[in-house]
């Protein structure tokens, strides 16, 4: 088929104001998400928790999912540059064992400290638009896992690389989600 994709966002601020009024309603889309959930989370309470008008939210987003989009996305390159410097370091660490116990921590507390996180990683797994922006950047990911074990690993095939990577991507996911799901105890 030759159609087009949905249009994810009707306008691009171009002048810091405009910019500014983008991110005061992803960061009210942050907080809709942490409070209400997915089940709860509406363009007219986004805009009333960001202080502006629900037309002006129509300017930058055609509709909630959209908005969950934008957060994913923003949610996503915060933790993609994260992992892709700790990736950067995986060739020449000298104790893999520390290294990944400091990354998988670093991981789980990226989660717990933004509070929309949790709530976010759930529309992952029912936003039809969500569950293919997160599908890309686990292809992303899995890549970037790959091309690193093969700098620790010169041996490793490509092939073997990739399906680690792939693995690996998924898994910690999968542990990632678990551990962020547990209730937090006081420490």
């Amino acid at each position: 088929s030759n159609s087009s994709p949905p249009l994810r966002r009707r306008a691009i601020p171009k002048q810091a104001r405009a910019t500014a009024t983008v991110d005061k309603i992803l960061d009210a889309g942050g907080t809709a998400l942490s409070e209400r959930g997915l089940q709860g989370f509406n363009t007219n309470l986004v805009a009333e928790l960001a202080g502006v008008n629900v037309a002006t939210l129509y300017h930058y987003f055609p509709d909630k999912n959209a908005v969950l989009l934008a957060l994913f996305e923003r949610d996503d390159l915060r933790r993609v540059t994260a992992i892709s410097k700790a990736l950067a370091e995986l060739g020449t660490t000298p104790d893999l064992r520390a290294y990944l116990a400091e990354l998988l921590s670093a991981l789980v507390s990226f989660r717990l400290d933004h509070p929309e996180a949790i709530p976010l990683r759930r529309a992952c797994r029912a936003v039809p638009e969500l569950i293919e922006a997160e599908e890309a950047s686990n292809r992303q990911m899995a890549y970037q896992i790959a091309v690193a074990l093969r700098n620790r690993y010169p041996s490793l095939s490509a092939a073997r690389a990739r399906v680690a990577g792939e693995v690996i991507t998924r898994m910690s996911a999968t542990v990632l989600d678990f551990a962020a799901e547990q209730p937090r105890t006081a420490k």
